[in-house]
């Protein structure tokens, strides 16, 4: 029997350390408090499922009922057991007949005839319900409502036995109110009007889907369609996000992916069909993947990666999938070696997620986002010999009929073929792979003598080197480009050399790369630097180069120097580098505006960041007034937009950038990291009143997104503001986003024992995100 608490809870973070030779992640028990039970008591078998339900919008329930056929397994198999949470059950029927049943502490236990369990006859099960708490459903900022990817969430709205192994076809006909669009697990069938003047959406699985992965999205969604091969695809869209055209696209790409998919794995796309869904905001929710339903938050930093991942899950992950904790982490894995294998352009410095604290996914780790570039990390440093092996085996494995796999499955099956256990893996860094190491810097000080005919080098560490002795490569460049590598022999306290050549060199270059922990800061004179900027076949450095040319801003040929490196420069890095230093040169000196102007028209990326950043200088100028505006308020670039915000803010007047960050504010169309940003400015005014009153609007306001009332909150606790913030609590501790109920939690601190005491009583049972329920835990 699993229980409430077995569903809901998933371990703490992923161990550092992962191991193969004792399996991939050793140290782990294959069971856990937090697993589903392995082996539940499953003594009826689920063959279908048949939901009629009625979904209200504003209330945030659905009712309705729904229809199973079923089977006991063995004669006199007793009481049928479905999770129910807190749903209000109405009646309960067996072949038509109401039967007795008892509901307790989330479980419906239903008493079945013995005539059914002793002849092992099928029948059908209807439950008549409805839902009882508003928390149950999430709601975007565009109003899209949806069920929880959740472990453990799908009893909050349906009586169903959540359990992996659990599987069954569905049938789902919901209906809501005009011009609203459901989306649900398998394909659409049918879209007719009630007599109530509702629509009534039909979506049907012949694909038996587990009832992990029973889940539907209700919204005021567009859609493109296709097909893939014979089956029915769909890319959905909340408004804002996608247009026609981009929806277009989108759909070209998730057909070229599940083509690659299918011809690596010889195996078509599992399911009777497949639905996309855009949306503008994560919402939190730690799968963005179930049966045949693939969602991608548009606020991620990769959604072409995150349109993979799903994809990749409808095999391993849906087709096979794991009941344990231990083997969630083997399916990211191999989920992680079937895109290594299909996309072996993919590179990890694009699985980089959205932005979510560690401690608000605590029991989701097995599933959350930050897991993957760590074991994606695991799958790039395995011998070769190891990769081909699971690579090898991917087809054959996906073949297999057990619908259930283990990681000790998937080792015995590559044991079987290449006869040698795996190695075992160094330890990983789970919290980031780009946290900073141990990296040692040493001041290098360059001069060439040349009537000496010498380079003379003095090396100095910073800090204590870890080794006695050190080689270290020095580059000579020529007049033409070419150059030559002369290597010294350096102990850890440093010294200096003297570099013999033959001809003069016009650049000296000390080659880092070779080292992993160390990095050298060259101090040498301009004329150096200038043949590196302009020279040098490094991009790296010749960023270096251009990132010291504001040391030399007192030579009077720099500006016109770096004006013409930066339109001949074709590496954006450079540029950008270039266009900052050239900021840092000119300092706003009269006339100089222009040429940062007329690349805010036409740069794109990291370069239109950096010319707006260098517009700041520039206070009550017109014409830069004018352009940054035109960015802050057209950019489809978020950081430069942003950018754009906080230099109007410094070059125009009060009154223009209040009238600006209205505009921004209430305009649905500009991303919400670029409204959050408008409303951040408004704090550094003089006027404190307005962006109070300002954040007061927004968090009493559902349809703002998460990243504006979040800031808003922020901003508030930030300046001192308790009194606005218990003024606001009663609405934050019962929104419909789970996030800005847990982030309210973390300011229960400044509330007044009564009040907090009150809002406890408010949410004490309602509450249905565990994340938020845990933060709650130490009040109570």
């Amino acid at each position: 029997m699993i229980t409430a608490r077995t569903i809901l809870k998933f371990s703490l973070l992923l161990s550092a350390v992962f191991f193969i030779s004792g399996g991939l992640f050793a140290g782990f028990a294959n069971v856990n408090d937090d697993d589903f039970d392995p082996y539940p008591r499953l003594v009826y078998e689920f063959r279908s499922l048949e939901a009629n339900l009625s979904y209200s919008p504003e209330n945030r329930s659905v009712n309705g009922s729904v229809l199973y056929k079923v089977q006991p397994r063995i004669a006199g198999a007793g009481k049928l057991e479905l999770h129910a949470g807190s749903l209000d059950i109405k009646k309960v029927r067996v072949n038509g007949e109401e039967v007795s049943h008892t509901h307790k502490v989330g479980i419906l236990e239903i008493s079945v005839p013995d005539n059914i369990t002793s002849a092992m006859q099928s029948f059908e099960l209807e439950i008549s319900y409805a839902s009882l708490s508003k928390g149950v459903f999430n709601v975007t900022p565009s109003g899209t409502h949806f069920t929880s990817t959740a472990p453990g969430r799908r009893a909050d709205w349906i009586p169903v036995f959540e359990h992996p192994r659990n599987e069954f076809s569905t049938i789902f006909s919901v209906s809501l109110p005009e011009g609203k669009r459901l989306v649900s697990n398998g394909i659409q069938t049918s879209e007719s009007a009630d007599e109530d003047g509702r629509v009534v959406y039909r979506f049907e699985s012949e694909q038996p889907i587990a009832s992990t992965d029973l889940v539907f999205f209700a919204g005021n969604l567009e859609y493109s369609e296709t097909m893939i091969g014979i089956k029915p695809a769909r890319i959905y869209s909340e408004p804002g996000t996608l247009s026609s055209e981009r929806r277009n696209e989108a759909l070209r790409e998730m057909i070229n992916d599940v083509a690659q998919l299918q011809r690596k794995l010889r195996f078509e796309l599992p399911g009777d069909g497949l639905s996309v869904i855009y949306l503008q905001d994560h919402m939190w929710e730690p799968r963005l993947s179930v049966a045949s339903m693939v969602i991608v938050p548009l606020n991620s930093s990769d959604s072409r990666h995150l349109l993979r991942r799903g994809l990749i899950n409808q095999w391993f992950g849906v087709r096979q999938r794991a009941a344990t904790i231990h083997d969630m982490r083997a399916q990211v894995f191999m989920q992680a070696a079937l895109y290594r294998f299909a996309f072996s352009n993919g590179s990890i410095s694009n699985f980089s997620m959205y932005d979510s604290p560690d401690h608000a996914f605590t029991g989701y780790s097995s599933l959350e986002p930050q897991l993957w570039p760590a074991v994606y990390a695991v799958a790039a440093k395995l011998d070769s010999a190891y990769l081909s092996i699971i690579e090898n085996s991917l087809q054959d494995l996906i073949r297999s009929q057990n619908a259930i796999f283990s990681w000790d499955d998937y080792r015995r099956f590559w044991y079987g073929r290449s006869g040698v256990p795996f190695p075992e893996f160094p330890e990983l860094n789970i919290n980031g792979l780009d946290e900073p190491g141990s990296e040692r810097i040493l001041n290098a000080a360059i001069e060439i003598d040349r009537e000496k005919s010498m380079v003379r080098l003095v090396l100095e560490p910073r800090s204590p080197l870890t080794r006695d002795t050190l080689k270290v490569p020095v580059l000579l460049f020529e007049r033409g480009g070419d150059y030559k590598t002369k290597m010294i022999s350096m102990y850890r306290t440093g010294g200096e050399f003297s570099i013999s050549y033959e001809t003069p060199p016009q650049n000296v270059v000390i080659d880092a790369s070779v080292f992993d922990d160390l990095r050298f800061f060259e101090m040498k004179n301009l004329d150096m630097w200038l043949f590196q900027l302009r020279s040098d076949p490094s991009p790296v450095r010749r960023a270096e180069a251009a990132k010291m040319m504001p040391r030399f801003r007192d030579d009077p040929d720099i500006q016109l120097a770096m004006q013409d490196f930066i339109r001949r420069e074709t590496v954006s890095e450079v540029r950008t580098a270039m266009i900052r230093s050239l900021s840092d040169i000119v300092e706003g000196a009269s006339g100089t505006q222009q040429v940062f102007i007329e690349m805010s028209r036409n740069a794109r990326g990291e370069e239109l960041q950096a010319a707006i950043d260098a517009l700041w200088h520039y206070k009550g100028n017109e014409a830069v007034i004018s352009a940054v505006g035109r960015i802050a308020q057209n950019s489809e670039n978020v950081p430069a937009a942003v950018s754009a915000i906080s230099v109007f803010r410094r070059v125009a007047s009060e009154e223009k950038f209040n009238e600006l960050a209205r505009s921004i504010l209430v305009s649905g169309s500009r991303p919400a990291a670029v409204r959050a940003a408008a409303l951040e400015e408004l704090y550094r005014l003089d006027d404190m009143d307005t962006a109070v009153f300002t954040s007061l609007d927004i968090l009493e306001r559902s349809n703002f997104p998460y990243a504006m009332r979040s800031t808003a909150l922020r901003m508030l606790a930030r300046h001192g503001k308790a009194e606005e913030i218990a003024e606001v609590m009663p609405l934050l501790i019962t929104d419909a986003d789970a996030r800005l109920r847990y982030e309210a939690v973390g300011y229960f601190e400044i509330l007044s024992e009564n009040m907090r005491n009150n809002l406890l009583e408010t949410v004490d049972g309602s509450e249905r995100d565990p994340r938020v329920r845990a933060a709650l835990q130490k009040y109570f």
